[in-house]
């Protein structure tokens, strides 16, 4: 017989339960080609955001000629995570986002590069990745951002597409 070694108290399980629950959220932009770009997302003020886990995926276009593109599979972005609360660097330097991102690069489509041609003959491979969500725990305070300073190296623009898993931790009136 297993006893327990806690004493389960139901009032405060409630409590924390009501003060915190499951989020994602989501930050996604397209990154002209030859720039640095900051994509943000807000964490708004129902309270602050405790990641837990990072998932996303990124294309890999470059122009093959004239406006004719091409799915590479080459890494044109590289990604530098910031605390908009107090413009905090997460990362010290610029990262390959295939080093960061599960699942990873996503075969492009066309579909979503207006004024380029669709000319795709020679179609990267596709991407194999396995999905596994990175750990990455950090708690953002409410009312602020997060920002994902994006370079892109390409001739070509590129997608991103990343999703932040983890808690949302509402706070008590006045409190932080």
């Amino acid at each position: 017989m297993e006893l327990f070694d806690k004493v389960i108290e139901a009032g405060k399980i409630f409590e924390m339960q009501r003060m915190q629950y499951q989020e994602r959220l989501l930050l996604k932009g397209l990154v002209n080609p030859q720039t640095t770009q900051q994509l943000k997302v807000s964490i708004g003020n129902l309270g602050h955001f405790l990641c837990q886990e990072i998932t996303g995926n990124f294309t890999t276009v470059a122009v093959k000629a004239g406006t004719v593109l091409q799915d590479t599979g080459i890494v044109y972005t590289y990604g530098k995570l910031q605390d908009a609360t107090g413009q905090r660097d997460l990362f010290n330097d610029y990262i390959p986002l295939d080093l960061i991102l599960s699942p990873g690069r996503t075969r492009a489509n066309m579909s979503l590069f207006p004024g380029y041609s669709i000319g795709f003959a020679d179609i990267g491979g596709p991407s194999n990745n396995l999905f596994y969500p990175t750990k990455f725990q950090y708690l953002f305070y409410s009312n602020s951002e997060i920002i994902l300073d994006v370079k892109n190296v390409s001739d070509a623009p590129n997608f991103i597409n990343l999703a932040f898993h983890g808690v949302r931790v509402r706070t008590k009136a006045g409190g932080r």
